[in-house]
Formats: C-alpha cells, sequence, structure tokens
C-alpha cells in the first residue's frame, strides 16, 4: 500500500523565522503534536514535536524565541510514493511518531503520524489475543509523581527519561490522575508558573483498564477519544501495574508489518550507535536499496538528510549494480573501498536479510597513509642502491630478477627491470664461462657465490659490456633478502682495472689479493657493499638514523645510538669544516655534495671514508638528507701498492703512463712546454758492494726524499727502475729544468748518506717533450743525454738543445 493516501497535508509547515510560541500555535492547530522547517524551496530542514516544546522550556527557552535553531534531532524524511511498511519500518526503526513526507523533488508534502497508521492497522490489531498485561510499558511505571512535585519537577523527570505522560499516585499508592507534557506546555503558555503544585493540573479521570482486558477494549478507547495518548492499566485491587501507548500496540501487529518491526529491532541499534564505524541500514523496496537508519557515525560521515536516500546515492553505479546483482543472486559480496571527502572507507556486509542489509564503513584511511609511506621509505631504499656504482640486483631462487639499480639498467642498456627480464630472466645468462669464474648454471651460480661469500673468498664473473663490447671482470657478492629466505642481494663490482693492475704487479699484488677483496666488498646482504653504510638526517628534528655498517666503521655497538652531534665527534678535526659545508651545501641550497672524511674510531685507527649527501628532488613536509659513508681505507692502500714505489714511496712506472698521458694532452692542447729530466746514481753497484743492498736501499729512499723536497707539487718524480729516476716538469722549459737538476745534483752532492764513506753523486739528461712525439722517443733522448754526462765523467747535468 503506497502512502500517499495517509499523507495529512493540512498540517502547514513554518519557515526559518517562525517562533517557539508559533510552533506550539500551530500544534495546538494541527493535533498532530509536532510541525516540520521549511527552506525557502519549500524542502524540509527540520521539526519541532511537543515533546521538543517541554524540554526547551524545562531548560530555559522561552517562546518569542526562534526556533529553528532550536531543532536539532536528525529529521528523517521520506517520499510519497514508498510504502506503508517501509514508513513503518522507519517509524519504528528511528523511534519516532512522526515522518515529514516530500514528493519527488525534495519539497514538502505533508506528515504522516502514528496516529494515522494506527487507525490504518486497527483490524490487524484487533486480531491479536494478547491482554493488556503483556502490552505494560514497564519502563513509565518506574517514574511518577506524587502531590509533592511541581509542574518543574515532573517535567525534569519527562525530558531526562523521555516519556510524554507521568501518573500521580496518592497515600496507599492510589491513582489520583495523570499529568501530560503536552498539558505542562500549555500551561506555561498561559503564564502558569512551572513552580506550581502538579496536582492542580493533573487529569482526575484517567482511562483505566484492567491488566487481564483485550487489546481490542484498549482500542476502542483510543478510537472513541483521540486526544488520549495512554491508558493506565490497573490489578483487581487498582493498583498501578503500567502504562499501554499506541505504539505498544503497534509493535504487536502480526502482520507483515510486525516482521519489518522485529527485522528493525534484531539489529541492536542501541549498540550499533556507538560503533567506531559508521553503519547504514539499508531497506529493499521493490528494486532500489533505502537508507532507513543511520548511526551517529554515519550521520556524521554522510550528512543529517541521509535517511530515504537510496543507497546508489553513496556508491558509484558500478559498485552499487555489482553489489545489488551478488545479493540477488544469494552470493557474498566482498568488501570493497570508496573515498568520501578525502579519507577512504573499507565497506563491509555486516548483515543481510530477505528485506534490510546493513553496511558497515571502516576507515582505513591510516592504513593508505602506512601503505604511502612504506612506498616512500622503499622508494628511499631504491634511491640509495640507484646511489651505489656497484649493479645491484635482487633476484628470487624462483622468479629471477626481481629489481636492479640504476647501474645495473645503464651497463645493461635497459630502460627497466621489465626489459631487463625480456632479455634476461637470470643474471647469469650473461656471464661468460671461463675456468675459474662463475657459470651460466641456473641457481648452481647462486649458491656457490653465497657459499664463497660465507667463507671469506671471492667469487667473479665476467660480462661482456653490450656498449662498448670490452669484457669486464666482476666481483659478485651475494646476500639472503632480509625476512624471504627465497630471495637474494646480488653486487657486481667492477674490478676490471684492479684486476690488470693486479696481473701486472705479479707477485706481489697477488700477495694482497685477500686484502683487496675484502676492500671491494661494498654490499653486506640487504643493500649494503662492504664497508658502506647508509644514513639519513631529518632537518627539522636532527634525529639522525643510519645502518650497523656506520658503526662498525667507528668501532662502536651496534646498540649504541649516536646523534649527528656524536657523528661529528668522531671527525678529523681537519676535516670538520669540509663536511659541514658538504651538509650545509646539499640542505640550504638542495645539491648534493661528496667529499672524503678522516674518522677516529674507538679502536685508536684512522679510517679514511668517502661521504655522499644526496638532496631529494623535492622537499615533502620532513626535510631528509640521505647518502652513504664509505670506508675506503683499504682501497687507498691498495692504489699506493699499485701506483707507489714501496721502497721510495714516489710513483712508479704504473702511475707514470697514466699521469704522462694527460700531459701530453695538454701539451698538444695549449703548446706549453713540458721538459723531461733522468738521472742516476753514479757507481751505485760500488756502494752495494762495498757496503751491502741494506745500505744501499737506504741510499735509495733518502735520495727521493730529498728529490721530493726540491720539486714542486705538480711535478711528476718516478722511480724508472732500480737506482734509476725520472722527472717530468709541466709548464716548464729545457732551461728551467736544467735549473731543477742541477739544483738537485748539487744537493746530493752536499748531503751525507748514513752508513756510506765517500760521496753519493748523479748524472742527469734533460730534455723537452716535442707536441707530435712520443714518450717513448723523448726518454730515449733523455737517457742519451744521460750516458753522455756518464762519459763526460759523472756527477753533472747535459740538456739538449731546445727543439
Amino acid at each position: 500500500m503506497i502512502i500517499q493516501s495517509l499523507i495529512d497535508k493540512k498540517i502547514e509547515p513554518l519557515g526559518l523565522g517562525a517562533t517557539l510560541k508559533e510552533v506550539h500555535e500551530r500544534i495546538k492547530e494541527s493535533g498532530c503534536g509536532a510541525v516540520a522547517f521549511i527552506d525557502e524551496e519549500s524542502r524540509p530542514v527540520g521539526i519541532l514535536t511537543e515533546r521538543d516544546i517541554s524540554r526547551l522550556l524545562f531548560e530555559g527557552c522561552g517562546f518569542d524565541d526562534l526556533a529553528f535553531p532550536l531543532a536539532i534531532k536528525e529529521l528523517v524524511v521520506s517520499q510519497e510514493n514508498r510504502d506503508l511498511e517501509y514508513v513503518l519500518s522507519l517509524m519504528t526503526g528511528n523511534n519516532i511518531r512522526r515522518i515529514v513526507i516530500c514528493n519527488k523533488a525534495g519539497r514538502y508534502s505533508g506528515i504522516i503520524t502514528q496516529d494515522t497508521i494506527f487507525h490504518e492497522l486497527g483490524e490487524e490489531i484487533y486480531k491479536t489475543k494478547l491482554r493488556a498485561r503483556h502490552l505494560i510499558n514497564a519502563k513509565n511505571l518506574i517514574h511518577k509523581i506524587t502531590p509533592s512535585h511541581s509542574l518543574k519537577e515532573a517535567l525534569s523527570l519527562m525530558v531526562e527519561n523521555k516519556i510524554g505522560t507521568l501518573p500521580m499516585l496518592g497515600e496507599g499508592e492510589r491513582i489520583l490522575g495523570m499529568l501530560t507534557e503536552r498539558k505542562i506546555v500549555r500551561m506555561v503558555e498561559l503564564g502558569v508558573s512551572l513552580e506550581s503544585p502538579a496536582v492542580e493540573f493533573i487529569d482526575k479521570n484517567p482511562y483505566l483498564v484492567h491488566e487481564d482486558s483485550f487489546i481490542n477494549e484498549i482500542i476502542d478507547i483510543f478510537e472513541k477519544n483521540s486526544d488520549s495518548l495512554c491508558v493506565l492499566v490497573i490489578d483487581s485491587s487498582r493498583e498501578l501495574k503500567g502504562i499501554i501507548t499506541k505504539r505498544d500496540l503497534l509493535k504487536n501487529a502480526e502482520n507483515s508489518y510486525k516482521n519489518a518491526i522485529e527485522e528493525s529491532f534484531r539489529a541492536t541499534r542501541y549498540a550499533l550507535n556507538n560503533f567506531p564505524q559508521s553503519v547504514l541500514e539499508c531497506y529493499y523496496l521493490e528494486t532500489t536499496m533505502l537508507i532507513q537508519w543511520a548511526n551517529k557515525r554515519a550521520f556524521e560521515l554522510l550528512g543529517s538528510d541521509i535517511v530515504d536516500k537510496p543507497l546508489s546515492a553513496i556508491l558509484d553505479q558500478a559498485t552499487y549494480e555489482h553489489m545489488a546483482e551478488r545479493i540477488a543472486a544469494g552470493l557474498r559480496v566482498e568488501p570493497f573501498n570508496i573515498e568520501i571527502g578525502g579519507n577512504y572507507y573499507e565497506v563491509t556486509l555486516a548483515k543481510s536479510t530477505r528485506r534490510i542489509m546493513q553496511l558497515v564503513f571502516t576507515d582505513v584511511t591510516k592504513h593508505k597513509e602506512y601503505e604511502e609511506t612504506l612506498r616512500k621509505e622503499q622508494q628511499v631504499v631504491q634511491d640509495i642502491l640507484d646511489f651505489q656504482s656497484s649493479i645491484v640486483l635482487v633476484a628470487g631462487s624462483d622468479e629471477g630478477v626481481l629489481s636492479a639499480n640504476r647501474s645495473a639498467l645503464d651497463f645493461f642498456g635497459f630502460r627497466d627491470v621489465k626489459e631487463f627480464r625480456m632479455h634476461y630472466r637470470c643474471i647469469c645468462e650473461a656471464f661468460i664461462d671461463r675456468e675459474g669464474f662463475l657459470k651460466n648454471r641456473h641457481e648452481a651460480w647462486l649458491h656457490e657465490a653465497l657459499l664463497a661469500n660465507q667463507t671469506g673468498r671471492d667469487s667473479k664473473a665476467i660480462i661482456k659490456d653490450r656498449h662498448s663490447g670490452e669484457e669486464r671482470i666482476f666481483v659478485v657478492k651475494v646476500g639472503r633478502y632480509p625476512r624471504d629466505s627465497h630471495k637474494f642481494i646480488v653486487s657486481l663490482t667492477d674490478v676490471t682495472e684492479l684486476e690488470m693492475s693486479k696481473r701486472e704487479l705479479e707477485g706481489k699484488v697477488m700477495a694482497r689479493t685477500a686484502e683487496l677483496s675484502r676492500a671491494m666488498s661494498i654490499l653486506e646482504e640487504a643493500q649494503k657493499i662492504a664497508r658502506l653504510g647508509n644514513w639519513q638526517l631529518y632537518l627539522h628534528n636532527a634525529e639522525f638514523e643510519y645502518s650497523k655498517e656506520i658503526t662498525k666503521i667507528l668501532g662502536i655497538d651496534e646498540e649504541d645510538r649516536l646523534s649527528i652531534k656524536d657523528l661529528m665527534s668522531f671527525v678529523h678535526p681537519e676535516d670538520k669544516r669540509r663536511l659541514m659545508r658538504g651538509f650545509i651545501r646539499s640542505a640550504k641550497k638542495g645539491q648534493n655534495a661528496s667529499c672524503n672524511i678522516r674518522f677516529l674510531n674507538l679502536y685508536g685507527q684512522t679510517r679514511m671514508t668517502h661521504i655522499q649527501i644526496k638532496a631529494p628532488d623535492e622537499w615533502h613536509e620532513e626535510k631528509i638528507l640521505f647518502g652513504i659513508c664509505q670506508d675506503i681505507t683499504e682501497q687507498i692502500e691498495l692504489e699506493k701498492i699499485a701506483y707507489y714505489d714501496s721502497l721510495t714511496q714516489i710513483y712508479n712506472r704504473n702511475k707514470f703512463n697514466e699521469l704522462i698521458t694527460r700531459e701530453i694532452e695538454l701539451l698538444k692542447r695549449y703548446k706549453q712546454p713540458l721538459s723531461l729530466v733522468i738521472f742516476d746514481i753514479d757507481r751505485f753497484k760500488r756502494i752495494n758492494d762495498t757496503y751491502g743492498h741494506r745500505v744501499g736501499d737506504e741510499v735509495l729512499a733518502e735520495l727521493a726524499g730529498i728529490v721530493s723536497r726540491e720539486i714542486r707539487s705538480t711535478d711528476i718524480f718516478v722511480r724508472w727502475g732500480g737506482e734509476e729516476f725520472v722527472i717530468v716538469t709541466p709548464q716548464t722549459p729545457t732551461q728551467g729544468a736544467q735549473l731543477l737538476a742541477e739544483k738537485i745534483r748539487s744537493k746530493i752532492e752536499e748531503w751525507k748518506f748514513e752508513g756510506v764513506e765517500e760521496c753519493v753523486t748523479c748524472s742527469f739528461g734533460v730534455t723537452n717533450i716535442l707536441r707530435l712525439e712520443s714518450i717513448e722517443s723523448a726518454i730515449e733522448r733523455a737517457d742519451e743525454l744521460l750516458y753522455k754526462a756518464k762519459n763526460n765523467g759523472r756527477n753533472q747535468v747535459v740538456m739538449a738543445e731546445e727543439r
């Protein structure tokens, strides 16, 4: 049955400027017990009832006060095309006695009251064989008044307990009468003080029924006395047993309307109102799901006008249709996410019956924020890996390559990991099979490298550079991925040049292989290369976070916590200013910085480290600098082995070959003079034979010290072999080189070498290096001049003419 015919359209609404007195007058005129407020477009926006007026008067409001701002209860509205079953469900579910009705355009049509429905359902209620005692509303029996109560005290009880009627009992619990909130409001309107005795205004002839009376007798009383709100139930001794209202009768109808009421009350609305989540209860009306009830959280989230709206007003059409189809088919509806007001909510179907379902909205915004934080942290880790010069991969024992840093993608010439996997499912497919190196064997190479790392050995692989076509040698480090034993972190450090230097240095470099391997072990398990730690500095609070490799460099326990101030205390005094300049440059200008810094650790050692500081591309709310700190002490030692003479501590031929190439390029480009000096010790064999090789070595070392003090920092001083030395003087003509050689010759001649009785002298050959000649040609010419000095009597400088 459609409710349109039941709407009382004579109940005129009021505008937003009406006073409380006008509201009360309109209620008296209509006999409805409530008045609705409408806006300029005739849309209902609020409602006030007789009970609201009594509460407001008790709270101190006056009849001249504006009424609409005082209408604070949630407005429940239904459209006029709804059926009676649905409206009754709304009324009982929201515990109200009146519902405002609007048309399809949302404009006010009228009000349906509990009385109207009561009359409509009269025949159904008559069929019920219950007696009065079965319907007693026990909560009202607890609250009663005596002749000593004032109107104000009676009104306080009504407001506090949300009841509209109070029985008055005299001595011996004798029923004296009944007082209603409607009567109190009318008395106040007439100017009666609330301090007046309540006994003067009671209805001394209330309607009484015996507790064994049938429901039809009670209905007859309500039908004949439309103004009556309730009847009092008594026993044979006329003792008051309870109160019955029209609402109590409606709750006991045994037809489809009763079923709707029972289903609504099973929802345990009181508990749901205190839920931390938002809860909606929807009613199936033909093919539409209408929102018939919402808890407090839902009203706060979705608005006070959400009731009687279709569920499709909240959900997007695709989600709504999908859910409706699954419910219609009796299938389970999986939880889904929606966005409301910038927050994310997971929607769960908590209950579904033939006519009613409940939806729970759980705020998962923090979970989304956590996922975003996790993504940013993963990006920080990726940025750190991309900062490494070594190739770093994450590989699964079954899945192949899962991720790669920028160095890996650049080396292989791929845009991303997806393209990488198209060419190589496993990195070992890029290995060139050679004896002594890792082979192209799936899984086998991984376990071989892992075992080698665990036993302190180096695993190496040969991979062809796709850009140059050259074969490159890599030290391969493998560590298990944290919290996932089926994944591995693989680092490949290019040691091709070091391998070549190692072969040139023969036995000496071979003896230092283990140390070289340790120095080149950059990654350690998660994302670390051996002796390399990462750190983050939060600029807003100076919080300093770092990996355990930092503690190893400083020689402190892993449990110790360092502040940035503590870190600076380990820095060598001469390096503190340089490190601070790097931090300031990154923090203020957003520029990357790098520098070599010495740390004085707790073991009394000086550790040389390379520090890189990276500023993010964009500053976020928390300004963060991050970077790496790599212990390069062993690498520097290895460079000394590769490029320095171990006896004299000056450059060897390897370093000479590297530096002279650069100087010749400058000579060709800028045409600046470049000179060459070759000299050796006269009769050095006799010194060895006379005083022994130990003294001979001491002479070589002492002589190197003398020369080093006389030359410039830009000059190149090299032990050429045995007792023979070479000096290259950039931007110096032949005459200048001759003067330098003469000065050195004189110093050596005057020097008293320890353990040698006779004078030690040297012979020199000096020439310039031409722009278009090879270095071998210049050395050969200087060598000839040296021998000329020998043949002329030794202890002299012979210079070629400027060419």
